[in-house]
């Protein structure tokens, strides 16, 4: 049983023998994510992954409803309200994706149910991801139906994760992946049943955590070079894509398609 106080805190961070374990600690918000969250994300990502006794990062979430819903409504509503904050939000979000992708150590993330929006970018940008079976889990990066443009590495992971045509379906209809789909698109690494969920994924892990580190790093490393070599440049072209969004000025959108394009 956790310590009541430490159970408090909004993101837990435990190590056990070669696997540090980051617990997202908000059921009650459907683990919904603030800055606060983010912030800590990307710093127990980095602790662990500069801990030498530290192998594997497993990520998972508290309660039975959602693995995560994505963005907490109420500091979206503070946004809105506030939007010179806007710039913040977006840097905390590209600082999470970049932080697991750049990690050298493999993620491995845990999901008993939905992964909405954020939630779904974690998963897009973990290394592995065990599922539970539950018939109410999907993935979803619903940001258009609620006027938002899918930046933050919404559309690079999603695009990367699913390809060309299949994307497209996700960021523009958008469509729901179904385990099914995730599995199909090798999004879900494994699925289990959900009262195994904990145990199989730590088993997981452990299987991981005694390979090499000298091979199993560089591996990371080089398919991750190989399929995001211009991650910065289209990182910067989302967050301008959202700027633009944002304003409304069209004659600025269509600038940008263009020198989109001749680029």
């Amino acid at each position: 049983m956790r310590n009541p106080e430490i159970a408090l805190n909004s993101v837990l961070y435990e190590k056990t023998d070669l696997i540090a374990t980051i617990t997202i600690n908000r059921p009650d918000k459907r683990n919904a994510l603030r800055m606060e969250e983010f912030d800590k994300l990307i710093k127990f990502i980095k602790d662990a992954d500069s801990d030498e006794s530290v192998h594997v990062i497993h990520i998972n979430s508290e309660g039975e409803k959602a693995f995560s819903a994505g963005l907490d409504l109420n500091m979206l509503q503070q946004l809105a309200a506030s939007p010179e904050n806007i710039p913040r939000l977006l840097e905390y979000g590209f600082g999470l994706v970049k932080t697991m992708l750049l990690a050298k150590k493999p993620i491995v993330v845990q999901i008993q149910g939905p992964a909405v929006a954020w939630g779904a970018i974690i998963c897009l940008a973990a290394d592995f991801v065990i599922a539970g079976e539950n018939p109410n889990t999907f993935l979803s990066l619903p940001e258009i139906d609620v006027g938002l443009f899918p930046a933050t590495g919404a559309l690079t992971m999603a695009l990367l994760n699913s390809g060309f045509r299949r994307s497209k379906r996700i960021l523009m209809v958008p469509e729901r992946l179904s385990l099914d789909d995730a599995v199909e698109l090798g999004i879900i690494t494994r699925r289990c049943p959900l009262t195994n969920l904990p145990e199989d994924t730590l088993s997981f892990c452990e299987v991981l955590a005694k390979k090499p580190q000298s091979i199993l790093i560089p591996i990371k490393a080089l398919i991750n070079r190989f399929s995001l070599k211009d991650l910065d440049y289209y990182f910067t072209k989302e967050t301008e894509a959202f700027n633009l969004s944002m304003a409304g000025e069209t004659e600025k959108f269509n600038e940008f398609i263009r020198i989109l394009w001749e680029n």
